[in-house]
């Protein structure tokens, strides 16, 4: 988790306070004289052009740039090959329910996820909290999950997709060796 120091904060929430006050006594002590309405509109037209291709420009290269930093690809290039232990799990309000909870390391491993009531979210956490793996759980239809556990330790499995009022507690453990 990352700790931001709460005087950064407020250092932050001052210049940028002190800035809005700024922009806002330069915008009305310039808003004293008497312009026409051409001389507004014609400026504006081309301000109005200008901020538009900025927006499209910056929109374009931030689209272009997640797709390929972000891990699109590699995500699809891996092959975990055929899992050696199929473990059945079934999501319920408020509960996960795993045919196996010990689990071993270095072989894929398949988890076959359905729901008996609504849909739910399977998302895998490692032992340091992080997300490594997520598919949909869906009444009347089984998902398939391989994954390769690499890293010995406690996993737990989170609902990712609100199910209800008790949605924040559902989840589940097991143990990697």
């Amino acid at each position: 988790m990352i700790f931001i120091d709460p005087r950064y904060v407020f250092v932050l929430l001052l210049v940028m306070g002190g800035s809005y006050t700024l922009l806002w006594a330069w915008v009305m002590r310039s808003s004293r004289e008497k312009v026409g309405y051409d001389d507004i509109t014609e400026g504006l037209e081309l301000l109005r052009r200008r901020l538009y291709s900025v927006i499209v420009l910056a929109a374009v290269v931030v689209f272009l740039g997640t797709q390929v930093a972000l891990p699109y690809q590699p995500v699809r290039d891996i092959t975990v090959g055929e899992p050696v232990l199929v473990i059945n799990a079934t999501t319920s309000q408020f509960a996960f329910t795993l045919s196996n909870t010990t689990i071993p390391a270095n072989v894929p491993v398949e988890f076959a996820v359905t729901s008996i009531d609504v849909n739910h979210g399977f998302g895998i956490f490692d032992p340091d909290g992080r997300i490594i793996a997520q598919t949909q759980s869906m009444p009347g239809y089984t998902n398939r999950l391989i994954v390769n556990f690499t890293r010995p330790g406690p996993y737990r499995i989170h609902c990712l997709e609100y199910c209800g009022v008790d949605h924040w507690g559902m989840e589940a453990a097991f143990n990697v060796e």
